[in-house]
């Protein structure tokens, strides 16, 4: 979930929210498509995705999800699509077709909450929280 800027004071308020869903198995997931975002004829993000719908990986994301409007935090709507950024483009002028490839399995035994922030031009990554699933 992209939560967008957080205050410090819900930092807290959001990993112990996250905590609870270490209860759950850790499980595999499967990357087996090169997708274009936000469409084809204009792509400015290339992404390996895997399959939405039923998944454990959906369905972490769906309680996550519930746990955070219950604190008050705003969600996307848009239909969830696991996916590891590959690279960004800029003006390309391109467009891409969805290519299939042989499934990229991976096991998934914990998830992080993290912030970026942009310095340099560049964004950032820290870990604020890592939760182990059992």
């Amino acid at each position: 979930h992209f939560l967008g800027p957080v205050l410090e004071k819900r930092i807290e308020p959001l990993k112990e929210n996250l905590r609870p869903h270490g209860t759950l198995s850790s499980f595999s997931f499967s990357l087996s498509q090169i997708l274009a975002f936000p469409e084809a004829k204009n792509p400015r993000v290339i992404v390996l995705a895997g399959a939405t719908g039923n998944s454990p990986l959906s369905y972490l994301y769906s309680q996550i999800k519930l746990g955070l409007t219950e604190i008050g935090f705003s969600t996307e709507e848009r239909i969830f699509i696991p996916h590891i950024t590959l690279f960004r483009l800029k003006n390309s002028g391109a467009s891409m077709t969805p290519l299939s490839i042989p499934p990229l399995t991976f096991k998934i035994e914990e998830f992080a909450l993290f912030e970026s922030q942009l310095k340099n031009s560049r964004s950032q990554y820290q870990i604020l929280e890592t939760v182990s699933l059992k």
